[in-house]
């Protein structure tokens, strides 16, 4: 059995299904976004994990053109960062920074790409732009680890309010419903699955419209959607699945005190100006 048969059984976080695997680094379910990129044994401060970019020549602009591996790819980024990128002539490289362990996430960030490639370049991936900022970046890797459904209800939306006494820091507080993605799962799949169990309710996912996804998340980015023809009024519902057993819904707007999540402002204007 190899390292890798070891370490997912144990470890679902990392159990997605994987890109690549090898002795060095293998790609699984992040934390940080979406899909990243996990170390296959440990690392020491300096070395070299992987090749990164290769040299593409230039475009039709004379932009310089680099051309990610998967390996560079599906490295998420954050200002604390475990690895750094290495020139070596007409490439780069992956390097540690700092001891990695195994199965630690590799994480970058853009600052080091940006003074790695220079000005008046880009960056492809099997011959497609690669984004150049952290939300559309999330978007790009369907990164979302949970879903939210908007509902339009009255001058507002129906919102979960929150009732747990597990949970004492959030009693009182009003949210979209929703909840956690799950291995395999499309955000409208959670969707539907989350709506059923939570509310009763039957969603037919060609109903869902996309808005956005939220990254600064309290658990992780956020897939948010919303759902018009509900037919759904404020009250208490009996949840199937998960701590809360009844679901109370209330009439509330993203201007309450007590909402908690995305105001939907911005996700709208990104989803506008996309069109």
């Amino acid at each position: 059995m190899g390292p890798l048969d070891q370490v997912l059984p144990a470890h679902p976080v990392l159990s997605q299904q994987l890109k690549l695997a090898s002795d060095d680094w293998y790609v699984g379910k992040s934390e940080v976004a979406g899909q990243g990129v996990f170390a296959g044994k440990d690392y020491e401060l300096g070395d070299r994990i992987g090749l990164a970019m290769t040299d593409g020549g230039e475009d039709e602009f004379s932009a310089k053109i680099w051309n990610l591996t998967e390996l560079a790819r599906y490295c998420n980024h954050q200002n604390r960062n475990n690895v750094d990128i290495e020139k070596d002539g007409d490439r780069f490289h992956l390097v540690a920074i700092e001891p990695i362990g195994q199965d630690e996430e590799l994480v970058s960030n853009y600052w080091q790409v940006a003074r790695a490639k220079g000005p008046h370049s880009v960056m492809l991936y099997e011959g497609k732009q690669v984004p150049t900022s952290d939300l559309s970046d999330y978007v790009e890797k369907e990164a979302a680890s949970r879903v939210r459904v908007a509902m339009p209800y009255g001058k507002g939306y129906l919102m979960e309010k929150m009732n747990n006494p597990k949970y004492p820091d959030n009693l009182g507080k009003v949210r979209f419903p929703g909840g956690g993605i799950d291995e395999g799962e499309t955000a409208e799949e959670a969707a539907v699955r989350e709506m059923q169990e939570e509310l009763g309710l039957t969603v037919d996912p060609a109903m869902l419209k996309r808005l956005g996804i939220y990254a600064d998340g309290t658990y992780g980015p956020e897939q948010y959607l919303s759902y018009d023809k509900h037919g759904l009024e404020p009250g208490d519902y009996e949840a199937t699945v998960g701590g809360d057993k009844q679901i109370e819904l209330l009439e509330s707007g993203t201007d309450n005190p007590n909402f908690w999540g995305s105001k939907l402002d911005e996700l709208q204007k990104e989803a506008k100006d996309k069109k």
